[in-house]
């Protein structure tokens, strides 16, 4: 237990820099580029965060798992390779589809969703090097990792706002940090922890994708429960709500960290829990989930709360309608700090088809509540839809968990 806290404490540090560094950037960019601008932004980022998590393909959480039961430290360039080149060809691919499509409608968005997709991209060679750290359990390299590209973020996220604002140069500014940020931790990586020796490896390519897929797809369908009321709505035309929305929708992700975070440090035991008996996973499990009941309560019950008063320090009275949805989004906050335990007790069980299934048929059903409630309640049915979704997957993962692992 010692460990776990120890290393919960330091993927607070890193991920609460880095999460803090983001969102103060989007608190500014509001602020400067008002809610139709913000609007803009916030639709170009949701689809690149969702075609950047697509080219992930769930490689982080399974070369945790892999390095962990099999102790094969070897692995690591090869498959680092392996990420890049997905990566790019997906980014490459419908990145640029997307943009096409976009660009008669928003060319601002267009440009600003190409930009992104170096950041995203950036973001998973980043993310791959944190894996390696956290499969070792030295979760304070990993924190400095993820708070070091962040920190580079902020700082030229914040002088692009005040000295040429807009949205093509924030996106810009995202896209320089991202290089910057993963051209320096590999580097650092190769010179002061592990040489990195690229090569292809066709047959651990081969089995590792078989591995990743339905982890990966998970992931992704995930991230489309996400994103997906931020694209919907800017497809339905109401740009200036995804700016709104998104105003409410960052806070409760910050909130939502917590969850995160714990069940990294958790992730790990879990693992190798997973290969031993019962006894020794249930009680580790249980813990988690208790501390996720102890902190996930109060966190959102404050959030209702406060929801008013947070907006309208945070981003002044032009974002107020943000409020409400805000207050609904702490729904499913709440529902996150339920869901994830299950989550992460299934993944290192390696019952993925069936968490695959569970978030599928969320994701479907988030997607079918947004396109009923986004044209009658705008911005207000999209948090609503999100509430219910992630109360879903709480339910349905733990079924699945008390009756096949637990």
């Amino acid at each position: 237990m010692g460990t776990i806290l120890r290393n919960s404490a330091f993927l607070f540090v890193g991920e609460g820099i880095r999460l803090l560094s983001i969102f103060l950037v989007l608190v500014a960019a509001a602020r400067e580029l008002g809610a139709f601008g913000y609007g803009q932004f916030s639709y170009a980022y949701a689809l690149a965060g969702i075609l950047g998590i697509l080219a992930t393909l769930g490689f982080p959480d399974v070369l945790v798992r892999e390095i962990v039961q099999r102790r094969e430290e070897r692995l690591f360039s090869t498959l680092l390779l392996l990420q890049i080149g997905f990566g790019v060809l997906v980014l490459g691919v419908l990145g640029g589809a997307a943009a096409l499509f976009l660009w008669g409608e928003d060319s601002v968005v267009a440009k600003s969703l190409l930009l992104l997709l170096v950041f995203f991209l950036a973001q998973a060679g980043i993310f791959s090097v944190g894996a390696f750290f956290r499969a070792r359990q030295r979760m304070e390299q990993e924190a400095m990792v993820r708070g070091g590209g962040a920190l580079l973020l902020l700082a030229l996220g914040l002088a692009v706002l005040k000295f040429s604002p807009g949205v093509q140069q924030l996106a810009a500014a995202y896209a320089a940090a991202g290089i910057l940020a993963v051209a320096g931790t590999l580097l650092v990586f190769h010179v002061r922890v592990c040489a990195l020796r690229f090569h292809m490896d066709w047959p651990t390519w081969k089995e590792f994708l078989l591995l990743s897929w339905p982890v990966g797809i998970t992931v992704v369908l995930g991230s489309v429960l996400g994103s997906v009321d931020s694209v919907m709505l800017g497809l339905f035309g109401q740009v200036q709500e995804v700016g709104w929305y998104n105003a409410g929708y960052r806070i409760a992700s910050l909130a939502a960290v917590p969850a995160a975070l714990v069940g990294a440090s958790f992730f790990p035991v879990l693992s190798r829990g997973a290969l031993l008996a019962r006894g020794f996973l249930r009680p580790v499990f249980f813990r988690y989930l208790g501390a996720m009941v102890v902190l996930g309560v109060p966190v959102s019950a404050a959030g209702m709360a406060l929801a008013p008063v947070v907006i309208d320090a945070l981003y002044g009275q032009g974002f107020a309608p943000a409020a409400p949805a805000l207050q609904l989004l702490f729904g499913a906050v709440l529902m996150q700090f339920f869901y994830l335990p299950f989550f992460f007790l299934l993944l290192a069980a390696n019952r993925v088809h069936a968490l695959l299934v569970v978030v599928g048929v969320a994701t479907a059903g988030n997607i079918l509540l947004n396109a009923f409630l986004i044209p009658p309640f705008s911005l207000y049915g999209a948090a609503a839809a999100s509430a219910v979704s992630y109360a879903f997957m709480a339910g349905a993962t733990g079924l699945v968990s008390f009756r096949k692992v637990l």
